[in-house]
């Protein structure tokens, strides 16, 4: 009983972050009735999960405006990719010795999948998948939750600054599954220094990436 609530708990979380990400973008706030209307739940589980990213610092709650996402500073962005370029590098250094069949089908189809993204929050989702995979595989369950909660950091950071990123009319998820590949061919040689080499780095660009676009938008 208490592995299924928590299973439906993980499960109405992952939905309730979709939801607040999707009003962040519309820059609009939302409330524990339109989220449990919306999902088709009661609101006390709805309660419980804003509870918990309200502690975790995901979110805000404010009397007669709403939950939003809480403000990210560049700093704390910054710090949080060079976290997660670690601690992702680490998970492609223990799965490169461990990698099995199944598991390479999977992350392969899940880089593929990047090529029928609606939209940029699609492909996000898609990206985010290819990259929770490894994390899920690597042995190890602590790396997959800090990063998870980390990615979603990020993913705030870019909303809330709507920083521009235009290059989806010019095939933002091929731009995407390339460094991908590199990622795959690295874990696939079992060699575990290229593999974390490879993950850290594509962190790391991403990075630099974010940090080009928040001074292209105007911002300081």
């Amino acid at each position: 009983m208490g592995k299924n609530r928590n299973y439906m708990l993980q499960s109405l979380l992952d939905r309730v972050q979709k939801r607040v990400f999707a009003e962040a973008v519309l820059n609009r706030p939302t409330n524990e009735t339109v989220l449990a209307k919306e999902l088709g739940v009661s609101r006390t589980p709805i309660r419980e999960v804003l509870s918990y990213l309200e502690e975790e610092g995901f979110i805000e709650r404010k009397h007669r405006i709403g939950i939003k996402l809480r403000k990210v500073s560049l700093q704390e962005a910054i710090e949080i990719y060079e976290f997660r370029a670690a601690i992702e590098g680490l998970a492609c250094y223990l799965l490169a010795g461990n990698l099995n069949e199944e598991i390479l089908v999977k992350i392969k189809n899940a880089n593929l999948q990047l090529e029928y993204s609606k939209d940029l929050m699609d492909a996000g989702e898609k990206d985010a998948a290819f990259h929770e995979i490894i994390l899920e595989n690597c042995g190890n369950r602590y790396l997959s939750k800090v990063a998870k909660n980390m990615r979603i950091i990020t993913t705030s950071f870019k909303i809330l600054h709507n920083i521009p990123d235009n290059s989806f009319k010019d095939g933002l998820p091929r731009k995407l599954r390339f460094p991908h590949v590199r990622i795959i061919e690295a874990l696939e040689s079992g060699n575990p220094r290229i593999a974390r080499k490879m993950m850290s780095s594509h962190v790391m660009e991403a990075k630099r990436n974010t940090i080009r676009k928040f001074r292209a938008a105007g911002f300081k």
